[in-house]
């Protein structure tokens, strides 16, 4: 009968039962309520496959030597070994001290988790002249000093040397995890935490954004939304698509700022962790950088006037090559 019944239901499906059926307690991704009616414990283990919705109307504590386990997916295939990932789980991890998590039990993995932290926008470069985009990147703290992660919480993956793949990017499994209660919405993605930084000596906020049901976002409205590819969190209105399909268990940043004045060079961002002296420890300003080329366009001529040889390629309104120079 439960095999027929788990048949029919989502991978990542839990089942609640009665104390009364406590026979079935065995049996993975089963909940079994408490003989006094408060919450639910799990006497087997959990395992939640990527990519598939998941929900829990309730909290459940698994025994001492039952685990929850989630293997993440590399989402490009094919394209090697992915150093990064970010992602939400529905149980906190246990840390090392150093923000290291390594699994106990199951297929061994270690990885890092990190938050964004106030104040982390940086300049990459030195200079930047106005109307280019800004080369930032965006400062994480490590969970250092921590010693389990939340659930329902956003994070950042840095996976350790010698592990993962082209295929799994890591595997996250607890011993005794409490499986926490799913955040109710009616759009299936869920807001987190909040960072400040500045730009262009504004505030900006950022906020962290999650869904373990999958959603997919319409382009209008949500420019501004930063998701996670290739290492970098990207603004959805540079994708060519007019729809973002993000899976569950993925996350994403939205820039809360909705002036264009703020928003409009703001295409990506990388990602860094303190220690690291890649970026440039200001807040984003403009630097004026030295004209080498002016271009004037009038009636029937094009006028270019350089102060040192630069290369000059001219282009149509429809895309076609017109001239060149070295």
């Amino acid at each position: 009968m439960m095999e027929d019944l788990r048949s029919k239901l989502s991978k990542n499906a839990l089942i609640f039962l009665p104390y009364r059926a406590a026979s079935l307690a065995n049996i993975e991704n089963v909940a079994i309520q408490r003989t006094d009616g408060k919450g639910f414990d799990g006497h087997s283990n959990v395992t939640l496959t990527d990519k598939m919705p998941f929900f829990t109307p309730y909290s459940v504590q698994l025994k001492s030597d039952a685990y929850a386990t989630y293997t993440r997916d590399v989402t490009a295939q094919g394209k090697g070994r992915v150093k990064y990932a970010a992602v939400v789980l529905p149980y906190g991890l246990t840390l090392d001290g150093s923000a290291m998590h390594s699994n106990a039990v199951g297929q061994q993995s270690k990885f890092y988790l990190a938050k964004m932290k106030s104040n982390a926008l940086k300049l990459k470069s030195d200079k930047k002249h106005e109307g280019a985009d800004y080369d930032v990147v965006a400062k994480f703290d490590y969970l250092t000093g921590i010693a389990k992660s939340e659930a329902n919480v956003p994070y950042i993956v840095m996976v350790a040397e010698g592990y993962g793949d082209g295929n799994v990017s890591f595997v996250a499994t607890e011993k005794g995890a409490l499986i926490g209660k799913t955040p109710t919405t009616q759009t299936g993605v869920v807001g987190s935490y909040e960072v400040q930084s500045k730009l262009d000596n504004s505030p900006v906020k950022f906020k962290s954004y999650y869904t373990y049901s999958g959603r997919v976002l319409n382009k209008a409205g949500n420019e501004m939304v930063f998701y996670f590819s290739l290492d970098r969190f990207v603004a959805f209105k540079n994708l060519k698509k007019s729809q973002l399909f993000l899976f569950p268990f993925r996350t994403f940043f939205h820039f809360e700022n909705q002036g264009l004045h703020l928003a409009k060079s703001l295409n990506s961002f990388e990602i860094s962790f303190d220690g690291e002296e890649e970026a440039t420890s200001t807040d984003i300003d403009d630097v004026q950088e030295e004209v080498v080329l002016k271009v004037t366009i009038s009636t029937g001529q094009i006028t270019a006037e350089a102060t040192k040889d630069v290369p000059l390629t001219i282009y149509t309104v429809s895309g076609r090559l017109c001239c060149t120079e070295p």
